[in-house]
């Protein structure tokens, strides 16, 4: 229903940028709301098609409005860079992406890329109808959910002119970025950002939801609400993973719950971080034994109905589920995840799996 409608949100937001433009002066605020948690297919369907959509609306009025973007709180102008086809009068404003095409988090990725494509095609559409000198280009980078990967792509979308970029998507991709971008006059854009380290004033990051914050006091409440008592958390050693984490603890806590000592991993790299490979799964196993024995020692306390694994993971949460059908213990307690993780493909596919709540 998303991409039927999307051409309407284009078309409403044309009138609505032209209104901007002639009527009144733009004000960007120097903080956007950052992340609030869904754990439905309906909001995940929102994140991954409705939000590139709409970022692609706000970075085209960003060149729209005089060419040039103003941030009140610190005073910076970004001049945006135009190509003018020569005998035409067309003018082409490149619009860069940085997602994930491939790695750990490309379930996400790549109808992202759709999403923006087609919204690159309505937009133009638009323009032409509209009899508009302005076209808009896209230029997609691969992250490759990999930080030195997602440097190189900004490099190569500034070489370009982009000065606007949607992306990336996770925090430490991100993280890999902002210096660079607030160095560079770049703007970042990001739909899925969450990481509350990453909450900075003045910086040229704008994050479309709300951080991590909110999620960790909304799946505390679930878990505690849902009779458990202790949690054994596993989860990604990053910038995402670690502030999650942080933030469940603190709720969890205050809560009357505990958490205990859990498995923190460093995520893989790459395509095979996710492989349903045979090999992947045995790279997993000793993270997994770590975990069965934490949650067995658990389970004697309380029992089993008390005892809840927490799950902070990208794509690679398909071959940790299927790895964890090797040990008894953590069959008989409940999963619960990150919305990292919710309506994951490879995972809602596999009847076999464990039941992530």
């Amino acid at each position: 229903m998303g991409l039927l409608l999307s051409a309407h949100y284009i078309i409403i937001a044309g009138g609505l940028i032209w209104y901007i433009k002639y009527l009144v002066p733009i004000k960007i605020p120097s903080i956007l709301i950052k992340k609030k948690t869904f754990f439905n297919k309906q909001n995940k369907i929102k994140i991954a098609v409705f939000f590139p959509l709409f970022i692609l609306t706000i970075s085209i009025s960003f060149v729209i409005i005089y060419g040039h973007v103003e941030y009140d709180d610190y005073h910076l102008t970004k001049n945006i860079i135009s190509t003018q086809v020569a005998g035409t009068g067309i003018k082409t404003e490149i619009i860069g992406a940085i997602l994930p095409k491939s790695g750990s988090f490309a379930s996400t990725g790549i109808p992202t890329i759709t999403s923006l494509k087609i919204a690159e095609q309505d937009v133009n559409e638009f323009f032409h109808k509209t009899n508009s000198s302005l076209r808009v280009k896209l230029q997609i980078e691969d992250s490759k959910t990999n930080p030195t990967e997602t440097l190189n792509a900004i490099k190569r979308l500034d070489k370009a002119n982009a000065k606007i970029v949607v992306g990336p998507m996770t925090s430490t991709a991100v993280n890999a970025v902002m210096n660079y971008s607030n160095e560079n006059d770049i703007v970042l854009i990001s739909q899925s950002s969450t990481s509350p380290a990453l909450s900075i004033v003045g910086d040229n990051l704008f994050r479309f939801v709300p951080d991590d914050k909110n999620q960790g006091k909304f799946i505390a409440k679930k878990m505690w609400d849902n009779g458990i008592k202790i949690v054994v958390p596993m989860w990604r050693d990053d910038i995402y993973g670690n502030e999650l984490y942080k933030s469940m603890k603190e709720n969890f806590e205050k809560l009357g719950g505990i958490v205990s000592e859990g498995v923190r991993y460093k995520p893989h790299i790459g395509n095979f971080a996710a492989s349903l490979h045979r090999i992947n799964f045995i790279m997993w196993n000793q993270d997994l034994k770590q975990l069965s024995q934490l949650v067995e020692h658990q389970t004697k306390k309380v029992g089993n109905d008390s005892v809840g694994v927490y799950l902070i993971s990208y794509d690679e949460v398909t071959p940790i589920m299927i790895q964890a059908n090797e040990y008894t213990i953590l069959d008989k307690v409940r999963w619960f995840g990150a919305d990292s993780i919710a309506q994951n493909n490879h995972l809602v596919r596999n009847k076999d799996l464990h039941c992530l709540q």
